[in-house]
């Protein structure tokens, strides 16, 4: 992780440390109904999706979500602690928390 940064300038490294801030507000929750929301937050502001899962077996799912302007479908993964998804542009590694 060290030899990502290194010959970054401080300017670059202020700008991933405000994407990083930002992306810890992020959720997804994924409801037994087959229902999902993705909250997407981001240096400039949130955006809300909201759409469906599928379980593709194999700890693969498929989400299909729309954030007011365009659908996306995307392919996550999980295991029983993890779940990753790439968002517009973005691979996001969420933590499972039950609540």
């Amino acid at each position: 992780l060290v030899r990502f940064f290194e010959g970054l300038s401080p300017k670059d490294l202020a700008r991933i440390r405000l994407a990083m801030t930002a992306m810890e507000n992020t959720t997804f929750v994924a409801y037994v109904d087959g229902k999902a929301t993705l909250r997407l937050s981001s240096p400039t502001g949130a955006t809300t999706a909201s759409g469906t899962w599928r379980n593709r077996g194999g700890g693969r799912f498929s989400l299909r979500m729309n954030d007011g302007s365009r659908m996306v479908e995307v392919e996550a993964r999980a295991d029983t602690r993890r779940m990753n998804l790439t968002w517009l542009g973005y691979t996001i590694v969420f933590d499972r928390v039950e609540r």
